[in-house]
């Protein structure tokens, strides 16, 4: 296992050269936009430290157009390079989201 000293080593070295949010939060919508459907958007990134990299992992909300369901996956993000380097397969994002909005179907009034 990799000590937390290591990481907040790697952390301290990259730290001033990460991706802003904004910026990491545009890249993801970019790329959901592109393949998946428009009830889909990124949420707030959140920064993840690997010895070998730092990334950005950014859920995928599902929305409707008067609120935000919850999250049906993620998009990983290179915190210094911008690219997309993983993500929720996309037929697990609609499956999630299928089960989401059952469930929000019956447990609604």
């Amino acid at each position: 296992m990799i000590g937390t000293a290591t990481l907040d080593r790697v952390y301290d070295e990259v730290k001033d050269d990460l991706l802003e949010k904004d910026e990491v939060r545009a890249t993801a919508n970019d790329f959901i936009l592109t393949h998946l459907r428009d009830c889909f958007v990124a949420g707030k990134p959140r920064l993840v430290v690997f010895p070998i990299a730092p990334i950005w992992t950014v859920p995928i909300l599902l929305t409707y157009p008067d609120r935000m369901l919850g999250e049906v996956g993620e998009v990983a993000v290179h915190a210094l390079t911008g690219e997309v380097l993983g993500w929720t397969p996309f037929k697990e994002v609609e499956k999630n989201a299928a089960e989401l909005r059952t469930h929000l179907a019956s447990t609604s009034p």
